[in-house]
């Protein structure tokens, strides 16, 4: 299975000019039928376009060194949704499950995920080695049929998913997810007026689906979203219960209203997000308020806070996630404050939540909150607690990651202050940005039509 770096091809252009029509004779917002099948080829094929097949270091990511991902496959649903909000997330092979769930949950909506599959290998990436290429291929199969199985349901999301692969000479690299990287690349596949980044652990209340499915609804929150980001209160159903009792108070933390939230809150099975171990992240939001409310009310933001919610699409474009963080620090915090900086407000939804099921750690997680325990990948551990120098620093993989992550997040809020940000999305997403016919400024589009008739 050979992978060269081709040029922008024939095909790809009738592909973007296809789109590109079809964009401007429609004003839905999703794309569908087969229309569908040529953008997700675009998306793939301009990804890949600028796609450098050198393995990642652990070097050259401490370095700062721009990381590459190869788009092995794109799966698009054919079924059109009415719902104005995409919902996009990440995940790694082992979490299929929990990418199924939030499908599930998502009725009706547009989905769009960057799945992530590491491959280690020494050897230039343009030539996967046989087990690799046995690896992409057991990923791809697995991901297809978890695809065909949501589009049979027509209680499912919309879902389009996306299998990317990182090919690294170090086996830590595998372990520490480019989480931003895939955050952006799923990005990438929303073509809606509004989005929503949820992690894959969790999932939206059914209250939510009901609030977009009203025209009048959507309506209100489309046109208040300029420069507004709609906080989804986050709810964590207790790990202390047995995994039937997790699922049932999940599920009616889910379907029930505000005052079953209190219930489950009193009885112990549910808690705010962060509330035991890492308070800042979510304490903004003011849960008791939120409770106790019925209004929309603005959140006054402090450094820490990482709310779920939802943003007008072009400002999430404007201001993209850091590419250069993985793991587990500071990635989604970061973006953050680039949308504080950039002048959004956050203001809560009112009857809209999300919920987070307990669930085993990745290996870098569970070494940052010293809850190693026997689900914990020990080859994932070793790894990571191997001993590297960097700048004349010997620390563990995992504490040079970390320590990294900080100095990112401080280097950029410096530049913030200093009004001299740019955003570090990396170029694969960059170049998408600029050719992919539903990311460009209407009036371009509109100009290519007008040339392509000329």
């Amino acid at each position: 299975m050979h992978y060269a770096r081709s040029s922008l091809s024939s095909c790809l252009l009738l592909f973007y000019l296809v789109f590109t029509i079809a964009i401007g004779r429609s004003q839905r917002t999703a794309v569908d039928g087969g229309v569908a099948s040529n953008a997700s080829r675009l998306l793939a094929a301009s990804y890949n376009e600028v796609y450098e097949p050198t393995p990642t270091t652990f070097l050259s990511f401490m370095s700062g060194v721009p990381l590459s991902l190869r788009l092995g496959r794109a799966w698009w649903s054919q079924k059109s949704s009415r719902l104005p909000v995409t919902m996009f997330t990440t995940a790694t092979m082992d979490r299929l499950d929990m990418l199924e769930t939030q499908c599930r949950n998502y009725a009706g909506g547009p989905h769009a995920s960057a799945v992530y599959l590491p491959l280690v290998q020494s050897n230039s990436a343009d030539k996967l080695t046989y087990e690799n290429e046995q690896t992409l291929l057991a990923a791809e199969a697995r991901i297809q049929e978890l695809f065909h199985r949501m589009e049979a349901d027509p209680q499912a999301c919309h879902m389009r998913v996306h299998l990317l692969y990182e090919v690294t000479s170090d086996s830590a690299l595998a372990y520490l997810t480019p989480i931003n990287a895939l955050r952006n690349a799923a990005l990438l596949a929303a073509t809606t007026p509004l989005v929503m980044m949820i992690d894959v652990d969790l999932c939206v209340s059914r209250t939510l689906v009901q609030l977009l499915s009203s025209p009048s609804n959507t309506l209100q929150i489309m046109t208040r979203t300029d420069k507004m980001f709609w906080v989804l209160p986050a709810w964590d159903v207790s790990k202390s219960l047995a995994p039937g009792e997790v699922d049932t108070a999940a599920t009616s933390a889910i379907s029930g209203d505000k005052s079953n939230l209190v219930k489950l809150l009193a009885a112990g099975q549910l808690s705010w997000f962060g509330q035991s171990y890492f308070q800042r992240g979510h304490a903004p939001t003011n849960y008791t308020r939120w409770l106790l409310g019925r209004r929309s009310y603005q959140v006054g933001y402090s450094l820490g806070y990482e709310p779920w919610g939802i943003v007008r699409r072009d400002e999430m474009l404007m201001a993209p996630y850091d590419a250069r963080f993985r793991g587990c620090y500071n990635d989604k915090i970061t973006q953050v404050v680039s949308l504080h900086h950039a002048r959004v407000e956050f203001r809560t939804l009112p009857n809209a939540w999300v919920v987070h099921r307990p669930h085993a750690l990745n290996p870098a997680a569970a070494i940052g909150k010293s809850m190693l325990n026997s689900t914990t990948s020990q080859h994932g551990v070793e790894v990571l607690q191997e001993i590297a120098s960097v700048n004349g620093r010997n620390m563990t993989k995992f504490e040079h990651h970390k320590d990294l992550s900080h100095v990112l997040m401080d280097d950029s809020i410096v530049q913030m202050l200093a009004g001299k940000y740019r955003p570090y999305p990396g170029k694969q997403f960059t170049y998408c940005r600029s050719v992919l016919p539903w990311q460009l400024p209407a009036s371009r589009r509109a100009g290519i039509d007008i040339q392509r008739r000329s």
